[in-house]
């Protein structure tokens, strides 16, 4: 009986992609095999299961390159700065030349640190702290790799997803996506095939429900440092959770990264393809109004907030006759139920909501004024391309940077100046 299911299950496993298969015939109620071979089953010579278990050879790829998803930031005071996590493939050694991903930034391992001390060198399992020989910024979720180690940065994923759910997957909803510490918002299309575990058969599909397995495309909307599964386990391997109940939905197995395009660059194809355009055209509506449409971003560093700049420039533009309306960043990152870890990852998704916003304002022919705590460069790129094909401007309060078009002094009131200045780029 045991030969026969056996053979029915290698015929079965030829086509899962399984390279070692051992059966091991066990009794849970009697315990037979399991700790030790059992006397009711002589005909069985191999190793019981826990002995199996515990001196089965692991498949640990140790001249792998280096990679290690950074599970936290460490710094305790200005004079240290490490990038602590858990080496996830590989090795690393003082002195090697590492890459940060999904920015590109590169470095050298100054320090590594570990509970016991510090070492010289590290391998994967080992949980460290990694120092740099400089200053980069990086978050949670960022990867550090080994120079040379070839890994996609990708928008869009083809995965494999065991659906967890009792509620069925929902095509083009919103989900939170994590991999390794990164997380990210993503939306899942409709299903290439959902595999029927019995037949191994492909069939078409329009969801996934509970306990279901299916090839999907998913598009995110940040880049994401990934690799095929197979390639590396902590790269290509992934949960989808519900950002309403927070509840872990499904599983997912990357098989390929896609989408290469800039996230940006999709989200205005698909706004131009769903905006409906009012019947008013924008030329005549500027000229009604006697001034272009205009976004106003406020940033930098400031402790008291930009709440009191932007009420005294909605004022002062107002009572000079432009239609003009100010919005608050801070009621948004409010309305995002998340908690302290969370809100670094969900920054992007704040912003981009913030502008979809701001996109209408503008539409419609009006100036819009909002703020971004210490924007950067890249951030403003982003912003820039969202409200294409309408201006924008931005005002650095306390600190002069090198993408803002105006720095005005913390704890002044806005001079005469700048407001005339600011004037000459709205009106026509």
């Amino acid at each position: 009986v045991f030969e026969s299911i056996l053979a029915d299950f290698k015929a079965f496993s030829a086509h899962l992609t399984i390279p070692n298969l051992t059966a091991i015939p066990v009794s849970a109620l009697e315990g037979d095999n399991m700790t030790k071979n059992s006397e009711n089953m002589d005909w069985y010579t191999g190793s019981p299961l826990m002995q199996f278990l515990e001196t089965v050879k692991l498949d640990i790829e140790e001249t792998k390159s280096f990679s290690m998803p950074v599970q936290w930031v460490n710094r305790p005071n200005l004079d240290f700065r490490g990038f602590a996590g858990t080496i996830a493939t590989g090795q690393i050694k003082v002195g090697d030349a590492i890459q940060v991903l999904p920015s590109k930034l590169s470095a050298k391992v100054a320090k590594i640190h570990h509970f016991d001390g510090d070492l010289s060198e590290a391998s994967q399992g080992e949980s460290v702290t990694v120092c740099l020989d400089q200053e980069l910024d990086i978050s949670r979720g960022d990867v550090l790799l080994s120079k040379n180690y070839d890994v996609d940065v990708a928008t869009g994923l083809k995965a494999t997803l065991l659906w967890m759910s009792e509620d069925t997957l929902a095509i083009n909803k919103s989900y939170w996506l994590k991999c390794g510490t990164k997380l990210v918002t993503c939306v899942i299309q409709e299903p290439d095939y959902a595999l029927d575990v019995n037949t191994q058969e492909k069939k078409s599909v329009l969801s996934l429900g509970l306990n279901d397995i299916g090839l999907c495309d998913i598009v995110l909307d940040q880049p994401l440092a990934c690799l095929p599964f197979d390639k590396n386990k902590a790269l290509g391997s992934f949960i989808l959770i519900d950002r309403m109940s927070n509840n872990t939905v499904a599983m997912g197995l990357v098989s390929d990264s896609k989408a290469k395009k800039d996230w940006a660059d999709r989200y205005v194809a698909r706004r131009k393809r769903f905006w409906v355009s009012s019947g008013i055209e924008r030329v005549e509506r500027t000229k009604k109004l006697g001034h272009e449409p205009m976004l106003v971003l406020f940033t930098g560093q400031s402790q008291a907030g930009f709440a009191r700049y932007q009420n005294e420039l909605e004022a002062k533009l107002f009572d000079s006759g432009l239609v003009v309306y100010r919005y608050g960043f801070q009621f948004m990152s409010s309305a995002i139920d998340v908690d302290n870890n969370s809100k670094e990852n969900v920054r992007l998704e704040m912003i981009q909501q913030l502008i979809e916003m701001a996109y209408a304002f503008l539409d419609a022919g009006q100036v819009f004024i909002t703020a971004v705590n210490a924007l950067s460069a890249e951030e403003l790129a982003i912003i820039k391309k969202l409200v294409v094909p309408f201006k924008s401007t931005v005002v650095s309060v306390g600190e002069s940077t090198s993408f803002a078009d105006f720095t005005i002094s913390e704890d002044q009131a806005l001079s005469d100046v700048f407001i005339e200045d600011l004037k000459k780029r709205i009106l026509i």
